[in-house]
């Protein structure tokens, strides 16, 4: 997977100086890919794919990982995992050093990549498993990403 600064607040300035791929604007609400690291739109009408309504994750996802995709959600520093048209949302990569995630960044103590939930994303891309944790994930939640939104 693609390097990740230690630091969330390292990541925000990193990511605030780029532009996406797509549209070539600064992202509303950023998507890294773990994969190759571009920088793209999440969820934003801005990318979308005019002739199927992908969302840009989707079809970066497509082109880069042959439909199956591991974003860093930069805002909320949660993980979008993608497979097919389908994505679901993974536990955040940064947390304080009390494991507790985005909620501490708003309380003012700062986040670091949290090497745990690093490990499980490698495993689970080297196993060939976020397609299975997408589907696990769907099933169990009650709140369920709309197919090809981000």
């Amino acid at each position: 997977l693609a390097p990740l600064p230690r630091s969330f607040p390292r990541l925000h300035v990193l990511v605030g100086a780029r532009v996406c791929n797509c549209c070539g604007l600064r992202p509303e609400s950023p998507a890294l890919c773990l994969l190759c690291g571009t920088l793209l739109c999440a969820g934003c009408e801005c990318c979308r794919r005019k002739a199927d309504r992908r969302g840009e994750c989707t079809a970066h996802a497509a082109e880069c990982g042959a439909g199956v995709g591991v974003f860093l959600l930069v805002t909320h520093a949660q993980l979008l995992l993608v497979r097919g048209v389908r994505a679901a949302i993974f536990p955040p990569l940064y947390a304080d050093e009390h494991g507790e995630k985005l909620r501490a960044h708003h309380r003012g103590r700062p986040l670091h990549l949290s090497e745990q939930v690093l490990a499980s994303v490698c495993q689970m891309w080297e196993g060939h498993h976020v397609g299975n944790e997408v589907a696990q994930s769907r099933l169990s939640s009650e709140r369920v990403i709309r197919d090809n939104h981000h």
